[in-house]
């Protein structure tokens, strides 16, 4: 799910979501939410949000979503998850 997020991959993403996937899964470290937040996908995070992605799910660097859209200036994704 990490994948088609990072590589905005919208058919995949929505191939998965209808086939109920675990939107909080962690993979390299990344929750699909996480991704979005880092490469700039607002669109994606809020359909993640909707289909109950977690805001306060920590990647092994103890970082939420939040913190990985500071940290590489996505603006738009800051607001969504403040």
């Amino acid at each position: 799910m990490a994948y088609s997020v990072r590589f905005d991959k919208k058919n995949i993403f929505n191939y998965l979501l209808t086939n109920n996937v675990d939107v909080n899964k962690i993979c390299s470290n990344l929750s699909p939410l996480m991704a979005a937040a880092k490469f700039g996908r607002p669109d994606l995070a809020k359909i993640l949000l909707k289909k109950g992605a977690s805001k306060n799910l920590k990647n092994e660097n103890g970082e939420t979503a939040k913190d990985i859209s500071v940290k590489y200036k996505q603006a738009a994704l800051t607001e969504i998850l403040k």
